[in-house]
């Protein structure tokens, strides 16, 4: 029941906050539009928070991550087909995306789908 009024709750949210693209909880289904991509946050095994800011190197926008620190164990932005700057990563935090651990500076692209997973630093 409390997941379901936690989906709810979000889902309203994400309604009302269109315009940052999320997050958005798995159940609503909400497809990308052909120059968008879905980018799925998985948590880390303890739910410990996390976040990134990135920059569109083509358009100059800034994007901000965050990972699920409460019963959310996965949720999506959707965010513009691109090619991303990261120029931060929370102090305390790990990130992967496309297979790597990523580092402040890397250059990253999305074209229609993505993930990322966030470590605490042990």
């Amino acid at each position: 029941m409390k997941k379901l009024v936690l989906s709810i709750v979000f889902t309203c949210i994400a309604l009302l906050c269109n315009a940052t693209g999320g997050p958005y909880p798995m159940s609503y289904n909400l497809q990308p539009d052909e120059n968008e991509a879905k980018v799925v946050v998985y948590s880390s095994p303890y739910y410990s928070g996390g976040s990134l800011n990135m920059v569109n190197i083509e358009t100059n926008e800034l994007i901000h991550i965050q990972n699920s620190s409460t019963y959310y164990n996965i949720w999506f932005y959707i965010i513009p087909n691109g090619t991303y700057r990261i120029t931060s990563i929370q102090s305390g935090y790990s990130v992967q995306t496309q297979g790597s651990m990523r580092s402040v500076n890397d250059i990253i692209s999305f074209n229609n789908s993505g993930y990322f997973i966030f470590y605490p630093n042990n």
